[in-house]
């Protein structure tokens, strides 16, 4: 395996309607990009295509959004490969979903992460996260190392 350091890039998606109106949106919605989004995602294929050390491997979640925004940098650069990692998804937001950003920022400032049945109970971030810190650290990590397994066997 090389000494040299793996250099980890993120790039959010692209647009999409719910994004664009101001509207919270998990990864329990599979919103497809607005015709900005695709924009926005051939606008950060070009930069990425000019980075240094180059580009050698893209993990995406499955949602369309993120495999749209993932397909746009393959297409620069066809020699990339592409990890589907579904544990990538944004936590879900069930009854936030859709709710305009500036109404359930408060309740994320306070700790809540999903509501329960009605949005204004109180709810704690531990029970109501899509996964715990440590699962979180566990999936984080197991993308890690099949990244790092990716670049000690691609020579990258």
């Amino acid at each position: 395996m090389s000494d040299e350091p793996l250099v980890l890039r993120f790039v959010r998606h692209g647009a999409t309607a719910a994004n664009s109106a101001g509207l919270r949106c998990g990864g329990d919605l599979d919103l497809p990009m607005t015709a900005l989004g695709h924009e926005q995602a051939q606008r950060i294929a070009e930069r990425v295509a000019q980075l240094q050390p180059p580009v050698g491997l893209i993990v995406t979640s499955d949602l369309r959004r993120t495999r749209e925004t993932a397909v746009a940098i393959k297409r620069r650069q066809p020699g990339i490969a592409v990890v589907v990692e579904p544990a990538f998804a944004e936590r879900h937001l069930g009854q936030w979903n859709l709710l305009p950003i500036h109404d359930s920022q408060p309740w994320l400032e306070a700790g809540m992460t999903r509501p329960a049945a009605n949005p204004t109970t109180s709810s704690s971030a531990a029970s109501h996260a899509q996964c715990t810190p440590s699962e979180r650290t566990c999936h984080a990590a197991h993308c890690w190392s099949r990244a790092r397994a990716w670049h000690a066997c691609s020579g990258r």
